[in-house]
Protein backbone atom coordinates (compact mmCIF):
# COMPACT_ATOMS: atom_id res chain seq x y z
CA UNK A 1 0.00 0.00 0.00
CA UNK A 2 1.25 3.48 -0.80
CA UNK A 3 0.66 6.22 1.74
CA UNK A 4 -0.13 9.71 0.53
CA UNK A 5 1.71 11.52 3.35
CA UNK A 6 3.02 11.47 6.89
CA UNK A 7 0.68 12.05 9.81
CA UNK A 8 2.72 15.17 10.58
CA UNK A 9 1.23 16.76 7.46
CA UNK A 10 -2.21 16.69 9.12
CA UNK A 11 -1.13 19.42 11.56
CA UNK A 12 -1.46 22.02 8.81
CA UNK A 13 -4.94 20.89 7.74
CA UNK A 14 -8.27 22.03 9.08
CA UNK A 15 -10.06 18.88 10.20
CA UNK A 16 -13.54 18.53 11.62
CA UNK A 17 -13.93 17.06 15.12
CA UNK A 18 -15.39 13.91 13.54
CA UNK A 19 -12.37 13.52 11.24
CA UNK A 20 -10.04 13.89 14.23
CA UNK A 21 -12.07 11.25 16.08
CA UNK A 22 -11.81 8.86 13.11
CA UNK A 23 -8.02 9.37 13.02
CA UNK A 24 -7.73 8.74 16.76
CA UNK A 25 -9.77 5.56 16.34
CA UNK A 26 -7.50 4.46 13.48
CA UNK A 27 -4.42 5.02 15.67
CA UNK A 28 -5.91 3.05 18.58
CA UNK A 29 -7.05 0.17 16.36
CA UNK A 30 -3.68 0.07 14.61
CA UNK A 31 -1.83 -0.10 17.92
CA UNK A 32 -4.13 -2.81 19.28
CA UNK A 33 -3.80 -4.85 16.09
CA UNK A 34 -0.02 -4.46 15.81
CA UNK A 35 0.49 -5.39 19.44
CA UNK A 36 -1.71 -8.46 19.12
CA UNK A 37 -3.97 -7.24 21.89
CA UNK A 38 -6.99 -9.44 22.42
CA UNK A 39 -9.26 -9.46 25.42
CA UNK A 40 -7.77 -11.57 28.18
CA UNK A 41 -4.48 -12.22 26.37
CA UNK A 42 -1.14 -10.45 26.81
CA UNK A 43 0.32 -8.36 23.94
CA UNK A 44 2.70 -10.16 21.56
CA UNK A 45 4.62 -7.16 20.23
CA UNK A 46 5.78 -3.79 21.55
CA UNK A 47 6.21 -1.09 18.89
CA UNK A 48 8.43 1.02 21.22
CA UNK A 49 8.43 4.15 19.03
CA UNK A 50 4.84 5.38 18.84
CA UNK A 51 4.96 8.98 17.62
CA UNK A 52 3.17 11.05 14.97
CA UNK A 53 6.15 10.61 12.62
CA UNK A 54 5.51 6.86 12.62
CA UNK A 55 1.97 7.06 11.30
CA UNK A 56 1.18 7.52 7.63
CA UNK A 57 -1.95 8.85 5.98
CA UNK A 58 -3.78 7.20 3.13
CA UNK A 59 -6.95 8.21 1.32
CA UNK A 60 -9.76 5.72 0.86
CA UNK A 61 -12.71 6.13 -1.46
CA UNK A 62 -16.23 6.03 -0.08
CA UNK A 63 -16.88 5.47 3.58
CA UNK A 64 -18.80 7.58 6.02
CA UNK A 65 -17.18 10.94 5.29
CA UNK A 66 -17.64 13.35 8.13
CA UNK A 67 -21.39 13.77 7.77
CA UNK A 68 -21.27 17.29 6.34
CA UNK A 69 -23.13 18.13 3.17
CA UNK A 70 -20.95 18.71 0.13
CA UNK A 71 -17.94 16.88 1.58
CA UNK A 72 -15.91 14.56 -0.59
CA UNK A 73 -16.43 10.87 0.00
CA UNK A 74 -12.66 10.38 0.39
CA UNK A 75 -11.75 9.28 3.88
CA UNK A 76 -8.42 9.98 5.58
CA UNK A 77 -7.01 6.84 7.21
CA UNK A 78 -4.15 6.75 9.70
CA UNK A 79 -1.87 3.70 9.68
CA UNK A 80 0.94 2.68 12.00
CA UNK A 81 4.31 2.38 10.30
CA UNK A 82 8.03 1.99 11.08
CA UNK A 83 8.56 -1.08 13.23
CA UNK A 84 12.36 -0.67 13.43
CA UNK A 85 12.37 -0.69 17.24
CA UNK A 86 9.62 -3.27 17.72
CA UNK A 87 10.17 -6.13 20.14
CA UNK A 88 8.36 -9.45 20.09
CA UNK A 89 7.09 -10.42 23.53
CA UNK A 90 7.15 -14.02 24.71
CA UNK A 91 4.98 -15.19 27.58
CA UNK A 92 5.21 -18.21 29.84
CA UNK A 93 1.82 -19.93 29.50
CA UNK A 94 2.07 -21.48 32.99
CA UNK A 95 2.93 -18.34 34.94
CA UNK A 96 1.49 -15.68 32.62
CA UNK A 97 4.74 -13.75 33.01
CA UNK A 98 6.91 -12.37 30.24
CA UNK A 99 9.94 -14.48 29.35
Amino acid sequence: EIASSSALSLASQSLSPLQVLHLARDAALGLADAHGIEEGKPPTLAHRDVAPKNFVVSMEEGGEGDGQAGQSSKLLRLKLNDFNFATFLHWNPRTGRRC
